[in-house]
């Protein structure tokens, strides 16, 4: 997917990866578990990022399971057997064989105008019976919780143009997570269902290291768009201040079973 913003061989992206995961991955685990992840099952975590689900996926379906990690640049996966690392495009490269029993993708299809091929795509790679699960964010649903306005001010100044310049590299559809159980009954899918999770970023914390990572790997783009050193110096001094906080993207889950 050659529109995604963001690089894996940068250290911005170790800090982006551990946010994520320590904010997403106690929403996604425990529906995981809930879904029914057994011993024995095959998986794939695709744009599996530093590998936390793939991990947890391993742990679950044991030595006689078999899990498939991919993404389109693994230098961040470290991950031993029953778990397969493999660089692996979803959207152009052929659907790994043979089918799953479950197939997890985390913030990965929103960064791309085919998504809705994606997903079709997806879904063909399932067993009867086999279960997909999507977790999309909803960037624009993001709320400061402070009520000084000069914070909200400085806050929205960067951020603003953050989520403008990701729509302007292929995150065209900042919504498209509302529409996922519409898509999933058009595929084929059964049960489908959906959630949704909005924990809170606290300054300091692994939340606000993700936005700022952020805005420094996209710092020249925000330049360009108008975004000063003042700006980003202030947005950098009030995602420090442990007296600041946000709420996380609400992350969206969709889920839905194969036919039998």
């Amino acid at each position: 997917m050659g529109s995604y913003p963001f690089d894996n061989a940068v250290d911005a992206a170790r800090t982006r990866m551990a946010a994520l995961e320590a904010t997403y991955d106690a929403v996604t685990t425990p529906l995981l578990a809930e879904l029914g992840v057994r011993p024995g099952q095959r998986c794939w975590e695709v744009g599996a990022g530093g590998g936390s689900v793939a991990r947890w996926l391993g742990e679950r379906v044991g030595p006689d399971g078999y899990v498939l990690a991919t993404d389109l640049d693994t230098r961040l996966l470290e991950l031993s057997a029953p778990v397969e690392v493999r660089r692996h495009d979803v959207l152009t490269d052929p659907l790994p064989t043979p089918g799953f029993d479950l197939i997890h993708c985390r913030l990965v299809l929103i960064h791309h105008p085919a998504r809705d091929a994606a997903v079709a795509k997806l879904t063909a790679a399932l067993n009867p019976g086999g279960v997909l699960l999507l977790e999309e964010i909803l960037p624009k649903e993001q709320r400061v919780l402070s009520t000084d306005d000069r914070r909200q001010e400085a806050f929205w100044t960067v951020q603003t143009q953050v989520l403008d310049v990701l729509t302007k590299l292929g995150s065209d559809d900042l919504d498209w997570a509302l529409g996922v159980e519409k898509l999933f009954v058009h595929c084929g899918l059964e049960q489908v269902a959906a959630s949704r999770s909005t924990p809170i970023w606290v300054g300091g914390g692994e939340g606000s290291r993700l936005l700022l990572a952020n805005a420094w790997e996209l710092r020249e783009k925000l330049r360009a768009a108008g975004v000063g050193p003042g700006e980003l110096a202030q947005f950098t001094r009030l995602l420090r201040d442990p007296g600041f906080s946000v709420t996380a993207y609400p992350l969206v889950s969709t889920w839905g079973r194969a036919p039998r």
